[in-house]
């Protein structure tokens, strides 16, 4: 309805409107653990900013600007398709969005074999199978564990203490012995 401005309304009719409807812009978020590679898979992405009770399906690999530990931006989200499900994907774009992606560090576990000495020190050399590595990639160990008692037994845990994770043709930054 047409209201007085400047003008009085009744001077004037309205024969027609036109509105333009675009595409909404959505937002992406995801994560993995260090893999090596670029690829940010589908499963790993959630869509956000649909209008509200909608859903769209996705699928493809978008690509991150590189595959060490850290945070990013998706560069390239060619890669992924939108499908519908409760919503159009026609109704929806990935152009101009925010698009972060996060690389965790991938958790090594340490294992090996010690000599009883009547301490709870489980050192480095003591620690001589590194596992979860990426391909074939080689990392260093330094630094002491910590075990619960200094008794005779096998699978015994080890804490963490002041055992650290160096360069081999790995980066250890790309992996953690935390979780």
């Amino acid at each position: 309805a047409l209201v007085d401005g400047t003008g009085l309304a009744s001077n004037y009719s309205l024969n027609s409107t036109v509105i333009n409807i675009t595409q909404r812009i959505l937002n992406s978020s995801g994560s993995k653990f260090y893999d090596a590679n670029t690829n940010a898979l589908d499963a790993d992405i959630s869509l956000s900013n649909l209008v509200s009770g909608e859903l769209l399906n996705h699928s493809g690999t978008a690509t991150i600007s590189s595959a060490n530990a850290g945070s990013y931006t998706i560069t390239n989200l060619a890669g992924i398709s939108l499908a519908d499900n409760t919503g159009l994907a026609s109704n929806y774009t990935l152009t101009g969005g925010t698009h972060n992606f996060t690389v965790n560090p991938k958790v090594i576990s340490l294992s090996g074999t010690r000599l009883y000495d009547a301490t709870t020190n489980a050192v480095a050399s003591d620690l001589t199978t590194i596992s979860g590595r990426v391909g074939a990639e080689t990392l260093t160990l330094s630094g002491t564990g910590t075990l619960s008692d200094a008794n005779v037994a096998p699978n015994k845990a080890v804490g963490v203490g002041t055992l650290a994770l160096g360069d081999g043709t790995g980066l250890a930054a790309n992996y953690t012995l935390s979780g």
